[in-house]
């Protein structure tokens, strides 16, 4: 009997360390328990998907203007949402990140494990990485590896907030089914595919400040706007 006893309490303890949590949100505190970029560009939490069901998403912390709602651009569980009450994304001591609904099911994880510590973090790029607390640079996940529909959505969202006189001003998009289009302003003098390929090629010294202008506008999304985007 006492075998059995001992027994019982090694699996509980084990099941205990298994399934403990070194960090976890609650649907039941959505503007507490939310995870925020560093410039507060992005926002990760759980995000309203109807009556009493909630994904865990990232969207732009703000909307593009007053008459635009908040632009979600990474979902979790978009096939099986979570309910409102006692549901919570958690992230276990063995590295695994996981979504458990009411019941605590799991609906959605992100299939991980480590040796080693892990912490959670929202880049001012809405990536959500999951790396080792003593090496900042080791990625066990992150969530621009698995991109959802609504990422592409937010992308040319994003584009589309663009000002810069080296960058082509986006006017909209269509996406319909597995169609893409992007709709962007007219260029008068034809595209750079054009003016090098043509007969009325240009100049290497049209050419050189055609490059360093596109180099200043690269320059102005990577280190001015910090985008990781595969523009």
């Amino acid at each position: 009997m006492a075998s059995s006893t001992s027994l019982f309490a090694l699996l509980l303890l084990l099941f205990h360390v298994q399934h403990s949590s070194s960090f976890s949100l609650s649907v039941e505190k959505l503007e507490e328990d939310v995870i925020v970029s560093p410039n507060r560009t992005f926002t990760a939490g759980f995000y309203p998907a109807g009556e009493n069901a909630y994904y865990f998403a990232i969207w732009f912390t703000q909307p593009h203007d007053q008459n635009t709602t908040i632009t979600v651009v990474w979902i979790a569980n978009r096939d099986q949402p979570v309910n409102g009450k006692r549901s919570t994304l958690s992230l276990l001591k063995t590295g695994n990140l996981i979504l458990t609904d009411a019941g605590q099911s799991i609906v959605w994880s992100t299939d991980t494990n480590s040796n080693f510590p892990l912490e959670m973090r929202l880049q001012e790029t809405g990536n959500l990485v999951l790396r080792n607390q003593n090496n900042k640079s080791s990625v066990l996940w992150q969530s621009f590896d698995f991109p959802t529909e609504s990422e592409f959505h937010a992308e040319v969202n994003f584009i589309g907030r663009l000002n810069h006189m080296n960058l082509i001003g986006m006017w909209g998009y269509c996406a319909e089914g597995k169609h893409r289009i992007l709709v962007y302003e007219y260029m008068e003098k034809g595209s750079l595919a054009e003016n090098l390929s043509s007969s009325n090629a240009l100049d290497w010294g049209k050419r050189y400040n055609i490059a360093l202008g596109t180099a200043r506008g690269l320059a102005y999304l990577h280190e001015m706007l910090g985008v990781d985007f595969a523009l």
